[in-house]
């Protein structure tokens, strides 16, 4: 759907073949996704080795995520619309 929505503006009959305009935004297309899912991946494995070395930030989120639970449990406890 994002080629169908983006492609009418950018491949025009006039300014080439269609089919040499609309081979090079896929390509475009193509190199940004690889280099942004690259940095995603690469950014990604950096932190978990992070988070894997700082056991005082592994206690601080195991704490932190045991509170959002057990706040939800109460919310849920708590809520008048239940049946």
């Amino acid at each position: 759907m994002f080629g169908l929505s983006v492609f009418p503006p950018f491949v025009r009959p006039d300014h080439g073949s269609v089919f040499d305009r609309s081979v090079g935004l896929g390509l475009v297309q193509i190199a940004v996704s690889i280099a942004v899912n690259l940095f995603i991946i690469l950014s990604a494995a950096r932190l978990a080795a992070w988070f894997a070395r700082n056991s005082l930030w592994l206690a601080a989120q195991r704490f932190a995520m045991g509170f959002v639970l057990a706040a939800l449990a109460v919310r849920l406890a708590l809520d008048p619309r239940r049946n």
